[in-house]
C-alpha cells in the first residue's frame, strides 16, 4: 500500500508503525490524506482504510479513479466511496461510489 500511495500522490508519506499495522499520511497542496493498514480485522488479511481531503480544484471522480487504477494493478480489491465536501464543511450532494471493478 505505501507503494501504490506514492505513486497516487506523487510524493513521500510518512509512516507510522504500530502494534497491529501502520499508518500512513500525506499532507500537500491539493490533498490530505490518512491511510490505515490493519490485518486483525479481515481474519488476517491485509485491510486499509483511506480518508482525507481534496481541493474543490481536485477532479474527484479522476484523482479516486487513479487510486483504484493502481489497486487494481497491484491486484487489490478496493471499494471507493466519497462525499463532495464544500469549503464551509457542508456536503455539496450525497454519497457517490466510484466503481472502476475488482480485482
Amino acid at each position: 500500500m505505501t507503494t501504490i500511495l506514492k505513486l497516487w500522490v506523487g510524493g513521500a508519506v510518512n509512516i507510522k508503525i504500530g502494534r497491529v499495522g501502520y499508518e500512513l499520511t500525506y499532507e500537500g497542496e491539493m490533498m490530505d490524506i490518512f491511510c490505515h493498514e490493519d490485518r486483525a480485522s479481515s481474519g488476517g488479511r491485509f485491510t486499509y482504510l483511506i480518508e482525507g481531503t481534496l481541493t474543490e480544484s481536485v477532479d474527484a471522480e479522476g484523482c479516486l479513479g487513479k487510486l483504484a487504477r493502481l489497486c487494481l494493478d497491484a491486484g487489490l480489491t478496493y471499494s471507493i466511496d466519497y462525499v463532495p465536501i464544500g469549503m464551509e464543511g457542508v456536503p455539496l450532494g450525497d454519497e457517490k461510489v466510484l466503481d472502476i471493478g475488482t480485482a
